[in-house]
C-alpha cells in the first residue's frame, strides 16, 4: 500500500504532467497569425496544429489502457510524459510537416498520461475521495491552456515565439525526470485480488455506458478544441480586438471553469449524484457558446465567458467518477474504458479545429464553425440523460430515464 506522503506526490506529479502537456498544446493559438506566415499555411492547415495532437487521441487511449495493464501505470505513464517531452523540439521544425510529426508525437504521450490518469488515481484514492481527485486532474490541461494563452504574450514582448516554446518543453523534460524519481508503482495486491483484476477490452465495447460516456464527452471537446485554436484569431480579425484582448477572453474562459472544476468534484461528493451535474452545463455550455461567437460587447463576452467556462468544467468530475463507480469495475478495467471513451471522442473532434479552419478559407468567416461546434455540446446533456446514476444518491428521482430506456443495462438502477 502506497503511504500517504507517495499517493499525494504521485497526484500532484501526474497533475504537473498533463499540465505542461496543455502549456505545449495551445502554445501556439496566440502566435498563429506568425506561424501561418512562417511557415506559408492556409487556415485550414492552421487548424491540424491542434487538430494532429487530437489526432493522437483516437487510437493511443485504447492502446495506453491496454499497456497500462500489462506493463504497470508508472512505465507507461513515463513513456506518455517521454513522448510529450517532444515539445522541446518544436522550435527546431524547419518545415510545416516536421512540426506536425513532432506534435503527433507529443498528442500521442498526452493521450497516454490522461488515458491513465483515472486508472492510477483509482489504485491509490478510496471512492470517497475520488471526486475530488478527479475534479483536479480533469483541469490540469486546461489550467495549462490557461497558463498558455496568458503566458505567451507576454513572453513575446521579450523573446521569439520560437523561445517561448522551448521554454515549455524544458518544463514538460523536467516532469518527466521527476516522475521517474518521485513517481508511485501502484500496489501489491493478493493473488486473489490480482485475479479479480483482469479486464479484456471486449468487456469494456460491450457496455452501454461505454458508448454514451463516449457521446457526452465528444460535444464539449469539439467546441473546447474549436474556441482554443481559432477564438483569439475570430477576435482579432472579426472584431479588432488585440492580440491579447483576444487571447485574455480565450484565457478568461479557461480560467473561470477552474474553481469551478472543484466545485463540481465537492457537489459531486456532497449531492450524491452524477447526471444533473452533466445535463445542465451541456445546454448552458451551448447557450453561453452562442453569446461568446455573436456578441460583439466586451462586456456581454466577459459574462458569456464566465457561463461558458464554468460549463466545460463543471462536469469533469463527476462524468469521470462515474465508470469508476460502475459494478464490477477494477483499476485495469477502469483504464481499458476510459481509453474507449477518449478514442471515440477524440475521432470525431479532432475535426473541429479543421472545419473552421475550412469555414475561414471557403467562406471568408470563422463563424458558420464556431456555431456548429457549439451546437455539438449539447451531447453531453444527451449522453448524461441516458446515462445510470451511480452516486451515492442515486435513490433520488432527479432526472432519472424511465426503466424502459435503463433495462437494457445492468448497472441502471431504478427504485
Amino acid at each position: 500500500m502506497s503511504t500517504m506522503k507517495n499517493k499525494y506526490v504521485t497526484e500532484s506529479l501526474m497533475f504537473l504532467l498533463y499540465m505542461a502537456f496543455g502549456i505545449s498544446w495551445f502554445a501556439f493559438s496566440p502566435v498563429l497569425p506568425e506561424l501561418r506566415a512562417y511557415y506559408h499555411i492556409s487556415g485550414k492547415m492552421g487548424g491540424s496544429l491542434s487538430s494532429v495532437v487530437s489526432l493522437a487521441k483516437t487510437f493511443v487511449p485504447i492502446l495506453a489502457g491496454v499497456l497500462g495493464a500489462r506493463f504497470g501505470i508508472k512505465i507507461t505513464l513515463a513513456v506518455g510524459a517521454g513522448l510529450s517531452a517532444f515539445a522541446l523540439l518544436f522550435p527546431f521544425a524547419h518545415t510545416f510537416t516536421q512540426l506536425l510529426f513532432l506534435r503527433f508525437l507529443f498528442g500521442i504521450g498526452g493521450a497516454i498520461i490522461v488515458t491513465l490518469m483515472g486508472a492510477c488515481v483509482a489504485e491509490i484514492f478510496s471512492k470517497k475521495e475520488l471526486p475530488l481527485v478527479n475534479a483536479f486532474n480533469n483541469v490540469a490541461v486546461n489550467t495549462g491552456i490557461t497558463v498558455s494563452i496568458f503566458l505567451t504574450p507576454v513572453l513575446l514582448l521579450v523573446m521569439s515565439w520560437k523561445k517561448a516554446f522551448l521554454l515549455y518543453g524544458f518544463l514538460n523534460l523536467l516532469l518527466l525526470v521527476l516522475w521517474l524519481i518521485l513517481g508511485a508503482g501502484g500496489h501489491s495486491r493478493p493473488a486473489g485480488e490480482k485475479a479479480r483484476d483482469q479486464a479484456s477490452l471486449w468487456d469494456v465495447l460491450r457496455m452501454r455506458e461505454t458508448w454514451l460516456l463516449g457521446l457526452a464527452f465528444t460535444g464539449p471537446l469539439s467546441f473546447y478544441l474549436a474556441l482554443n485554436t481559432w477564438l483569439p484569431s475570430y477576435y482579432q480579425e472579426a472584431h479588432n480586438f488585440s492580440r491579447q484582448a483576444a487571447s485574455g477572453y480565450t484565457a478568461l474562459m479557461n480560467f473561470a471553469g477552474i474553481p469551478v472544476a472543484v466545485l463540481g468534484g465537492f457537489l459531486a461528493s456532497r449531492l450524491g449524484v452524477r447526471r444533473p451535474l452533466m445535463i445542465f452545463p451541456g445546454i448552458f455550455m451551448a447557450l453561453s457558446g452562442l453569446g461568446m461567437v455573436l456578441l460583439t460587447d466586451p462586456f456581454f463576452i466577459k459574462i458569456c465567458a464566465l457561463v461558458l467556462g464554468s460549463s466545460f468544467f463543471l462536469y469533469v468530475s463527476p462524468m469521470f467518477t462515474l465508470p469508476v463507480e460502475l459494478p464490477g469495475m477494477n483499476p485495469k478495467k477502469v483504464g481499458l474504458l476510459l481509453g474507449v471513451v477518449f478514442s471515440l471522442a477524440y475521432s470525431t473532434s479532432f475535426f473541429s479545429p479543421i472545419l473552421v479552419g475550412w469555414t475561414k478559407d471557403a467562406m471568408g468567416s470563422y463563424l458558420p464553425g464556431l456555431l456548429i461546434c457549439s451546437l455539438l455540446s449539447l451531447f453531453l446533456s444527451v449522453g448524461g440523460y441516458f446515462l445510470p446514476e451511480t452516486g451515492p444518491g442515486r435513490q433520488r428521482k432527479i432526472l432519472r430515464p424511465s426503466p424502459e430506456l435503463c433495462r437494457s443495462s445492468s448497472t441502471c438502477r431504478v427504485s
